[in-house]
């Protein structure tokens, strides 16, 4: 199979080169780009796409190009901060990007312009806290791409889908962006990486690689198995600060009043229960650390229905 290596030229910081290094498999067909690394502090899309590329060097052959885009925002993944390092900026809010502004709006530029000719883009993301393997949903603008976001799902065959219909909230991601410009782009959420087991990222990786498949989504079957449909998040902050050890566990449903944690306060090293002020699915929970008043603790979804 062959195997393409290129750099993105981005610019110089002091007297280094900034580049982002491009890695393409395969030489003809549709492409498929996985980007990985856009938020800095979610090193886990960088293992996934590891692993896919050890599991497409193992193919006989493919019938598309599969382009990996690794560590796209690497001063946010060198101080683990979601953020650019020097703007601040939040690159998956900066698309489609300018040539002419903010490094940041540097690289979505690069990116976008990379990526636009392709057939599918995966921008892998990983869930605050903890959290579940997730496919994704957003408003598309026309019949043909919700066709095809529901194609790549059932390839994807995630436990759970989410459905980002926040608005606002997700202008300028990367998936909005290309949606735009009538290609398919689609986030895909994982869990933090010390939650992934070989099972589970043997899971993720055989969902990308149906893809890798099946570039152009057709033919592609309705699930055996339902999927539960999330969307409309409601976020707890704390309170109070003090340890935190969760008692459920994410992606299991809830009543409003139902325990979901226990905070042990320092001072008198006595706990108090901590009670969900929402119903529905328990979509983010904290894991067992400590915490302050401000920090998220648990996020709580409604079901809408069943993806098949």
């Amino acid at each position: 199979m062959n195997i393409i290596t290129k750099q993105l030229k981005l610019g110089t910081i002091i007297n280094q080169d900034l580049t982002i290094p491009v890695v393409i498999y395969g030489d003809k067909g549709p492409i498929i780009s996985i980007i990985g690394g856009t938020h800095g502090n979610e090193t886990e899309s960088l293992f996934i796409m590891r692993e896919l590329a050890r599991a497409i060097e193992k193919l006989d052959k493919i019938n598309c190009r599969v382009r990996f885009l690794t560590g796209i925002n690497p001063f946010g993944l060198i101080n683990n901060t979601r953020v650019g390092a020097f703007d601040f900026k939040d690159l998956n809010r900066s698309f489609p990007g300018n040539p002419n502004g903010e490094l940041t709006d540097r690289i979505a530029d690069a990116v976008f312009t990379e990526v636009r000719d392709s057939e599918i883009v995966i921008d892998i993301h990983s869930v605050t806290n903890w959290g579940a393997f997730m496919g994704m949903e957003l408003n598309s603008p026309t019949k043909q791409l919700a066709k095809k976001t529901q194609a790549f799902n059932r390839l994807l065959n995630p436990p759970f889908i989410w459905r980002a219909i926040e608005g606002a909230k997700y202008a300028n991601a990367s998936d909005e962006a290309l949606l735009k410009i009538g290609v398919l782009g689609i986030g895909v959420e994982v869990p933090k990486l010390g939650l992934i087991d070989e099972r589970l990222m043997n899971q993720i990786v055989d969902g990308l690689l149906a893809v890798v498949k099946n570039p152009t989504l057709k033919s592609v079957a309705q699930l055996k198995n339902p999927v539960p449909l999330l969307a409309n998040a409601q976020r707890f902050f704390s309170n109070a600060g003090g340890l935190y050890t969760p008692v459920l566990e994410p992606m299991c449903e809830v009543k409003e009043g139902d325990v979901v944690g226990i905070i042990t306060n320092l001072r008198t090293l006595k706990d108090s229960k901590l009670r969900s002020k929402f119903s529905g699915i328990l979509f983010v929970q904290s894991t067992k650390k400590l915490v302050k008043t401000g920090d998220k603790i648990y996020v709580v979804t409604e079901k809408l229905g069943e993806f098949r």
